[in-house]
């Protein structure tokens, strides 16, 4: 019995071994007829950084796909792909404006490639190298306000550089964005002369030249809390459980303002309170509760701010005085459900979430915090709030 064991395993390590060396990666067929090359074709549209190209192949052709093939003007080849049930195929990424030759080749199912036609196309200034030269930076609280104009909605990155201790430009703040106005603001500076540098980068890693500012950031401060007081309205919701308003601004996160825990108007709620000063805002820092109830239970998870200078009409109606500031959300990183919780989402909110007010936010002294939908419950609960801007000289 053992023999014939042996030889059994014998038998099936020369099948797994004995064969000739094999490829595992093969092509789709072994046709080794070289494809017939593309019939026609011709630039449809030439665009901002690229071109749509029309082709035609032969009727009896044995090709699975055309394949395009194109300097991008710095040296880098790109490829693109194209079925043969489509006609028309985009060719991208060109560094400027010009005159490009592109190769097209027809690619059957064994990976072999016709011989080229060649297709001239000429694509508009790229998307990178017009944004640049709108560039409009301003000073802002604690940095600059960038707006840069990206009429072709690419996708561009916009980046920051600043000198290093030792004289070295060095990335320091990256915006991302696909929006045909791109605007964003930095943080983090001193009140006092800066020289940075800007670049715009697109998905193809091309750089546009570099532009550079010289200017001063706005002196950014803590809003002062010790002149916050609640601004009681009768639309507003009140307080349960003896976690009332001020504890909103008592610079301790172990307490806070809780509403009422089955209110009859449910969402959203509302709250008022007055800053005792005129100010300019930039950001605000918001302190959900911890302990296990963060991103869970009556913590905010989408609000928008309201300010106005003047008092609020005493009936607290919505009246065209309150100016909206904006829709913020308190996004969870893991994306994982209420109760569950990552090393990622607790180090942010023990952190706190911050939110930039738009640019040209109006001076305001009053405030009001609207909760349009906590994480579970029908209430809402928040620990501390803290406002950065200019407080009133």
């Amino acid at each position: 019995m053992k023999t014939l064991k042996i030889a059994w395993i014998t038998c099936f390590i020369g099948i797994l071994f004995g064969c000739k060396e094999q490829s595992w990666v093969k092509p789709l067929s072994n046709d080794t007829e070289q494809p017939q090359p593309v019939a026609a074709a011709e630039v449809r549209e030439n665009f901002s950084g690229g071109a749509v190209i029309k082709y035609t192949l032969p009727t009896n052709s044995n090709a699975l796909y055309v394949r395009a093939e194109y300097d991008i003007g710095d040296g880098r080849i790109f490829h693109q792909k194209a079925s043969v049930y489509n006609d028309t195929l985009r060719v991208e990424g060109f560094v400027r404006a010009g005159t490009f030759d592109v190769r097209l080749y027809a690619v059957n199912r064994a990976e072999m490639a016709s011989e080229p036609i060649t297709v001239k196309v000429e694509p508009a200034e790229p998307p990178f190298r017009h944004a640049v030269t709108t560039v409009d930076i301003q000073p802002d609280y604690g940095g600059v306000l960038v707006k840069v104009d990206n009429p072709a909605k690419s996708p561009l990155a916009t980046l920051i550089l600043l000198k290093d201790s030792l004289g070295q430009w060095q990335e320091a703040y990256t915006e991302y964005s696909s929006a045909d106005t791109i605007v964003f603001n930095t943080r983090g500076m001193k009140n006092e002369s800066v020289t940075m540098g800007l670049t715009v980068r697109d998905q193809y890693q091309n750089f546009s030249d570099t532009i550079f500012w010289t200017g001063v950031p706005l002196l950014e401060e803590k809003i002062d809390k010790t002149k916050f007081s609640p601004y009681v309205l009768p639309t507003d919701q009140r307080d349960a459980f003896g976690w009332v308003m001020p504890r909103l601004w008592d610079d301790n996160r172990g307490s806070g303002f809780h509403t009422p825990e089955h209110p009859p108007g449910g969402m959203p709620q509302w709250f008022t309170f007055d800053l005792g000063q005129t100010v300019a805002l930039s950001r605000f820092v918001v302190h959900q509760r911890l302990s296990g109830w963060q991103y869970n239970h009556a913590n905010p998870r989408r609000f928008e701010l309201y300010g106005m200078a003047e008092v609020p009409s005493a009936d607290g109606a919505w009246d065209e005085k309150w100016q909206f500031l904006g829709t913020y959300e308190i996004i969870k990183p893991s994306g994982q459900p209420p109760g569950t919780n990552s090393n990622e989402d607790n180090e942010l909110a023990n952190k706190g979430h911050e939110f930039n007010f738009p640019a040209g936010t109006p001076k305001v002294r009053y405030i009001r915090f609207k909760v349009l939908e906590s994480w579970v419950a029908g209430m809402f609960h928040l620990m501390e709030l803290d406002l950065y801007g200019e407080n009133e000289k």
